[in-house]
């Protein structure tokens, strides 16, 4: 079932290309057929979305902690977004032509030129109107602690020109962080997807902090909203909805 969703998700994503152009992510059907196909996703991988706070609509950056690919769909299901991610995804089977079709963004970190690029395809896409999501630490971690965030993708909110609104992801199992969900070292995109679907039954809980506004430094942003992250995975949350 799964390997039958990814290739629909191909089929539609082309067919999408062909007869409403590149930019079909940008409508509002676009995204909604984007939350539906994510939210699929996640039912297949039994992964099961807890949503804690309230996704802000319209051009907001969003900035999360980074534990797994599994990020994205997460989001995605929740908060329909145009999406910063490394350049090596971009080479996945299927995956990284999908993403691509969906407005993904690809950063190759060691390229100057690169990064640049990408910050002004943001700032294009928040022109428009649009929800951005950025996973500013870099890389990956384990998720019980946040890295240092990288200011320089924060560049199209800088001076208050839009919302920036802090996301905390924790993946748990019975009660308890889960320790599959992150993909961090050199692990590859099919062996850590074999033991997602072998591990059963797990979630990932959302806090979408209250949003920053106002003309803000980027790096004052970079460091107000880790901040943010790290209190909100200290803390049990008391109520949360599925997604």
């Amino acid at each position: 079932m799964l390997a039958v969703h990814v290739a629909f998700g191909g089929l539609l994503a082309l067919a999408l290309s062909v007869g409403r152009g590149r930019y079909w992510y940008r409508t509002r059907y676009g995204r909604r057929l984007l939350a539906w196909w994510m939210g699929a996703l996640n039912n297949m991988l039994r992964l099961r979305v807890r949503v804690i706070g309230e996704p802000c609509d319209g051009p907001v950056l969003l900035v999360a902690n980074h534990v797994s690919w599994l990020d994205i769909p997460a989001l995605a299901a929740v908060a329909p977004a145009v999406f910063v991610a490394k350049a090596e995804v971009r080479q996945w089977p299927l995956i990284g032509w999908l993403s691509a079709r969906a407005g993904t963004l690809f950063l190759q970190r060691a390229s100057l030129m690169g990064v640049r690029g990408v910050i002004d395809r943001l700032a294009q896409e928040l022109d428009e109107g649009l929800r951005c999501a950025i996973f500013p630490e870099g890389t990956t971690t384990c998720g019980d602690d946040v890295a240092p965030f990288r200011a320089a993708l924060y560049r199209p909110a800088d001076g208050g020109r839009c919302a920036v609104q802090a996301v905390a992801i924790r993946y748990c199992r019975g009660g308890r962080r889960d320790a599959t969900a992150p993909f961090i070292g050199d692990d590859g995109f099919l062996p850590h997807l074999w033991r997602i679907l072998r591990q059963g039954d797990f979630e990932v809980r959302l806090h979408f902090c209250p949003p920053a506004t106002g003309a803000v430094h980027r790096r004052v942003l970079a460091e107000t909203t880790r901040a943010a992250i790290r209190r909100c995975l200290q803390q049990t949350p008391v109520s949360t909805k599925v997604a």
